[in-house]
């Protein structure tokens, strides 16, 4: 089993839950302000989606680290919070109009 966890700096880290190992960091641009971010496991766990300060989501190949795509969500605020089911990723925003 594994786990990931927000690191409050330049990514997400990767551990085995079994031994408390590091496995790798997902890196993401550096922060504007250090706060903690989501993050979530997705596709069965082959995927990590996990926030950002500058307003993106980052979606990491869990096995290679590589970034499979970034998502730009909000032009001026961060991505704090986000869920992730099998069929659907959902992030709030303030930069949407509801109305």
């Amino acid at each position: 089993m594994i786990c990931v966890v927000d690191n409050v700096g330049n990514g997400f880290d990767l551990y085995k839950m079994d031994s408390g190992l590091f496995v790798r960091t997902l890196p993401t641009k550096a922060p504007i302000r250090t706060y903690p971010r989501g993050v979530a496991f997705a596709d069965n766990t082959q995927a990590v989606i996990g926030g950002s300060d500058h307003g993106q989501v980052y979606i990491f190949d869990r096995r290679s680290g590589k970034v499979l795509e970034r998502l730009k969500h909000s032009r001026t605020g961060g991505v704090e919070t986000l869920a992730v089911s099998p069929n659907v990723m959902a992030v709030p925003s303030k930069d949407l109009d509801f109305c």
